[in-house]
């Protein structure tokens, strides 16, 4: 009889900053399974409390193909008239509910500011991100791209994100340069 080489494996489930380490056995999996979920509904729970806000915000060199799958531009200086694209990630967002499904209904808004903090431009409800599932899905994400026609100089974009379903927003200022020709 061959001897198994992992006889015990270790799973790791983070919630919130809280780490619980389970022990995966034959005789172990009901009572870990149990307290799976009872680390998950902690999680849950923890979202709900907490603020909407954005875990990732970012100017990247193209549009994100996926959650996390995304280059981060190397720094925020643009040329006149480059398109800026914006990758942002929010989280603790609301969760509604049509029928057996839960939703997720975002609005997103764009500022941008001149160097002495005058709004040149604005529009709410810029993006919006809306999703049904059967499960509480947190991991989504949002693409953007914007090009605007300005002198060069210092800006600040000011992305906001408003819950459809939860009270609360958040606002992340991404400061970008326009070069000289």
């Amino acid at each position: 009889m061959r001897t198994p080489l992992i006889s015990y494996a270790q799973a790791v489930v983070c919630a919130a900053g809280f780490t619980l380490a389970l022990g995966v056995s034959a005789g172990q999996s009901q009572t870990d399974m149990t307290a799976l979920k009872d680390a998950e509904a902690l999680y849950q729970q923890l979202w709900s409390e907490a603020p909407l806000t954005f875990d990732v915000a970012l100017f990247t060199e193209g549009p994100a193909t996926g959650f996390g799958a995304y280059i981060a531009r190397r720094d925020d200086t643009f040329d006149a008239g480059e398109t800026l694209f914006i990758y942002a990630q929010p989280s603790s967002f609301g969760f509604g509910k049509s029928g057996r499904l839960h939703t997720i209904d975002l609005l997103f808004d764009i500022a941008i500011l001149d160097s002495t903090d005058e709004m040149i431009f604005q529009q709410d409800a810029f993006g919006s991100f809306a999703f049904q599932s059967y499960e509480q899905n947190r991991e989504i994400m949002f693409n953007a791209d914007i090009t605007a026609d300005l002198p060069p100089g210092d800006y600040v974009l000011q992305l906001r994100v408003r819950d459809q379903h939860k009270d609360g927003q958040d606002v992340v200022d991404l400061p970008f340069k326009i070069a000289a020709p």
